[in-house]
């Protein structure tokens, strides 16, 4: 014990004596940590925190796929998924779900209230604690099929949080009857509804697959209400109920999905006009709640683990050049009798007195870090707001500060320690040129760092430039001085067709305004998937009912062109006269130019007919309109209808406003406008387009600004290690470097020399970056966009970038060794 602290004291004196180079050492590997930290407790969050469910581990989700038609992912007809319920055995128990709103108005203030309509079995799935009882399957189908047109009584389950907030935790509200705001199309006014069961804690959305209506909850979201899913048996051709089961116990996901292929192979024998080519995927829950998020984190964690690397590369050299200089204390040690452990142990101790400290400023700065990125996660990347410096990652932290230690202070100890004290006795101090070997490992550590910084730039290079790309793409409309905000007037407070009265009024409000030019409206909005999905059969086809092309349905105002500037090409755009008729007719539709292009190459789409899924006549086109990018820059055109809204009344519609100026000061004067219509109006989502576009690119434009800064931080690291090489190297040459300027050699030799030194192993590292960034970079081809993995516009400014660094921090200490004054340098020696 009394020599490992005699260890210690010797190792601080020596750091101490390094004063800012020590600094830098201790700064570089804080930064390494610190990054690896930040990164570990978001993918720690993400990728083992426990979902906000009991027994997580074993619930699965069910995705309809019909992979020869293209479909990875839709939702589950109701036959299909009472088929399931009753064939599969490899499941605790099998639920399907929807999102759902519905209002409460009166007391002190309207909410609306998200929840989802649900199976029975939901709350066995999600082991959901209650007080009273859950639909009773009998009861259900009863009440589905009862012979009651104006049934007024429903019934719901209410969520924790609403009961406590909403009802004052009232025990006694259970058995009870509230009046709900729920879409009747029978009949006007709230429904009765019978309060069967409350939950005894929150609970959270599963994944969601439906997105037509702005303002859908995700996993962080807990659920207000229930409500009863009726499933019609023989509803087998469509359906819109996301699936989730919990798997037996002992049985693993490759057992049930190997069940489930077999139940699939059979109803599509059973039912071939529906069921040919669908099949069932089973997906653990987190896999399902993580989607794409799982890629951006591998190449994060990767991007950090090089930092880390390179700043271990700098602290290495920096004990490689103390150890080399003390080559002579060593050997006298030695020479002593001083065991070879003890001399490691000395030299460990150095390091772990640099990474130790860092470690403790990494934490710092990964909490400060945590701070900073937070409100940069994008809303979309699930778990992450729940990253915090915990206790799990303080070890993590230990333990990559240990393992620096290691592996900073293994080298240069090895180095010395196996040196032949006799060998080294014999050099001629300090001055001396470097050995060979020593010179070919620092060679090494420097062209390591080079290659890894060169890896996280080619990799920052492409994704900046596939993000600028992305912002040069045309969405389809003009975004400039737009405002979007969802209206909606409670659920069922007047009959269906109102809804339309009501988003003209406000139209015909808002367009009032001076500042305003011109006003329509949308169910849903870009950049978000949004409208109703459908299949179609084109006339003078003969598609099975498998086989049908799928399409997007807009429920749009005359006018919705004209105010989003989408050209119209051929045909006439929706006027007053075409929503006249029955409510859910269809005679006219209007059809995007990708539409038109894939069913009528080299035609006029104008006059065609099509006949939808759900329609019992066929729909004539009459107008073809520009390609929208709703889902996203990064996405392309689908297949799109637009209907009218007059026709469709909608019970929740986006405003779009456009104006001559930043349209967000208006908002204020447009919601006293609104209410005044209808003072229980709900306005949300309030957001000027541009933000809506921006919002879109969040995950990519997030990662971009980590690899950037990860990117700018080992590119530091690595300037100032090649910096520190040469200037070592300078100070070891002393006397060479005299002898040379004395023997007649030219300042622009010797910086030459020097600045061989450097660049060799710069420019080795980089060949070396470039075989590890064809790798990396094609495993996150799927990230960019309208750029190649192998963009030689980027390679190559990238690689210039990387070259002309490593240039500058060779020149800088290679020039000071032309003013070396030979007779000083000879008589220090």
């Amino acid at each position: 014990m009394r020599g490992i602290s005699s260890d210690i004291r010797y190792a601080l004196r020596t750091l101490r004596r390094g004063g800012i180079s020590t600094v830098m050492a201790v700064l570089s590997v804080a930064v390494g940590v610190g990054a690896n930290a930040a990164i570990f407790s978001v993918g720690y969050a993400m990728l083992a925190s426990p979902l906000p469910y009991p027994g997580a581990d074993r619930l699965v989700m069910l995705r309809s796929m019909n992979p020869s038609h293209g479909v990875f992912w839709t939702t589950t007809a109701p036959a299909n998924l009472l088929d399931w319920q009753a064939q599969a055995k490899s499941f605790e128990a099998i639920a399907g779900y929807r999102w759902r709103t519905v209002d409460l108005v009166g007391g002190d203030r309207s909410e609306r209230l998200r929840g989802l309509h649900i199976t029975p079995e939901f709350f066995r799935v999600l082991g959901v604690p209650l007080m009273g009882e859950t639909f009773s399957p009998m009861t259900l189908a009863a009440f589905a099929y009862s012979n009651d047109p104006q049934r007024t009584r429903s019934e719901i389950i209410m969520g924790h949080g609403l009961w406590q907030r909403r009802f004052g935790s009232d025990a006694k509200l259970l058995g009870k009857t509230i009046d709900v705001n729920i879409i009747n199309l029978s009949r006007v006014g709230p429904t009765p509804s019978f309060v069967v069961g409350i939950a005894l804690a929150d609970v959270h959305y599963p994944p969601l697959s439906a997105d037509f209506n702005l303002g859908v909850s995700g996993i962080g979201d807990a659920i207000d209400f229930w409500v009863p899913e009726f499933r019609d048996p023989s509803r087998r051709d469509s359906g819109d109920l996301d699936v989730i089961a919990r798997l037996r116990s002992g049985v693993s996901v490759e057992q049930a999905q190997a069940e489930m292929d077999t139940i699939s192979r059979n109803l599509a024998v059973a039912y071939p006009e529906t069921n040919s080519g669908l099949t069932v995927q089973v997906v653990p829950l987190r896999d399902q709640v993580l989607g794409g998020s799982r890629r951006v984190l591998s190449l994060l964690f990767a991007c950090t683990g090089f930092v880390l690397l390179v700043a271990c590369g700098n602290v290495a050299n920096l004990l490689l050049a103390r150890a080399t200089a003390r080559q002579k204390e060593v050997a006298i040690r030695a020479a002593l009798g001083a065991a070879r452990l003890r001399i490691l142990r000395q030299f460990l101790a150095e390091s772990a007195l640099i990474a130790l400290p860092a470690g403790g400023i990494g934490i710092a700065l990964a909490y400060g870090s945590l701070v900073v990125l937070r409100p940069l996660i994008p809303a979309d990347v699930p778990l992450a707001q729940d990253a915090t410096v915990d206790l799990t990652v303080l070890l993590f932290t230990l333990t990559i500060a240990s393992l620096t230690a290691l592996i900073t202070g293994i080298i240069p100890a090895l180095r010395v320690s196996f040196a032949n004290p006799g060998d080294v006795m014999k050099l001629e101090g300090r001055s001396s040129t470097a050995g060979r070997g020593r010179q070919r490992l620092i060679a090494l550590l420097v062209a390591s760092e080079v290659a890894m910084t060169l890896v996280l730039l080619i990799a920052t290079g492409l994704m900046v430039r596939s993000a600028n790309r992305l912002w040069q793409i045309d969405p389809g409309f003009d975004t400039q001085n737009l405002l979007t905000m969802t209206i909606s007037l409670p659920n069922n407070k007047f009959e269906w067709r109102h809804n339309v009265v009501f988003s003209r009024q406000v139209m015909r409000s808002i367009e009032a305004m001076p500042e305003v030019r011109d006003v329509a409206v949308i169910e849903g909005v870009p950049m978000h998937a949004g409208g109703f999905n459908t299949s179609f059969s084109i006339e003078g086809r003969t598609d099975t009912p498998v086989d049908r092309p799928s399409g997007r349905l807009r429920v749009v105002s005359p006018g919705y062109f004209r105010v989003m500037k989408i050209p119209l090409l051929s045909g006439r755009d929706y006027d007053e006269h075409d929503e006249v008729g029955e409510v859910g007719s269809l005679p006219s539709v209007i059809v995007n130019r990708a539409l038109a292009e894939r069913f009528w190459p080299g035609q006029d789409a104008v006059g065609k007919r099509v006949q939808m899924s759900w329609k019992n006549s066929p729909s004539v086109i009459i107008g073809v309109v520009g390609d929208v990018r709703y889902t996203g820059l990064d996405g392309e055109a689908g297949n799109e209808f637009y209907i009218p809204e007059g026709l469709y009344p909608q019970s929740a519609i986006t405003l779009l406003v456009r104006t001559d100026r930043d349209p967000s000061p208006l908002y204020a004067e447009m919601y006293g406008r609104i209410l005044e219509i209808d003072k229980d109006a709900f306005v949300s989502d309030v957001k000027p387009m541009i933000q809506l576009i921006a919002e879109s690119l969040a995950p990519r434009r997030f990662s971009t600004i980590l690899l950037s800064a990860f990117a700018v931080v080992a590119l530091v690291l690595s300037l100032a290690g090649i910096y520190g090489v040469i200037a070592h190297s300078v100070a070891q040459r002393t006397v060479e470097i005299g002898i040379r300027i004395a023997m007649g050699a030219s300042p622009a030799s010797v910086t030459g020399l020097m600045l061989r030194y450097g660049l060799l192993p710069a420019i080795c590292g980089m060949v070396v970056g470039w075989s590890g960034a064809f790798a990396i970079s094609r495993l996150f081809s799927a990230m960019l966009f309208g750029v190649g993995p192998l963009d030689v516009p980027t390679w190559i400014v990238v690689s210039g970038s990387m070259l002309a660094v490593a240039c500058i921090a060779s020149y800088l200490p290679a020039r000071r060794a032309c003013s070396i004054d030979p007779t000083v340098a000879l008589r220090a020696e």
